[in-house]
């Protein structure tokens, strides 16, 4: 249908964390690789930054569930 199939080189060049989410991503998608963060280890990364920046606005002590 028009898409055009790329191999995926292992050394992925260029700035190398950017490098290594495409390559897993890629093998995420073509083979159903785990991808490097599960949804519930960003979800907790995410809450705890969100916790930062609204304890940094309010200058007060923000309660997270325990991670």
């Amino acid at each position: 249908m028009g898409v055009k199939k790329y191999k995926i080189e292992k050394n992925t060049k260029g700035i190398a964390p950017i490098g290594r989410c495409i390559r897993a991503y890629a093998e995420w998608v073509l083979n159903d690789t785990p991808f490097l963060n599960t949804v519930e280890e960003s979800s907790r990364v995410l809450r705890l930054i969100s916790a930062l920046y609204n304890s940094s606005k309010s200058g007060k002590k923000e309660q997270i569930e325990k991670l």
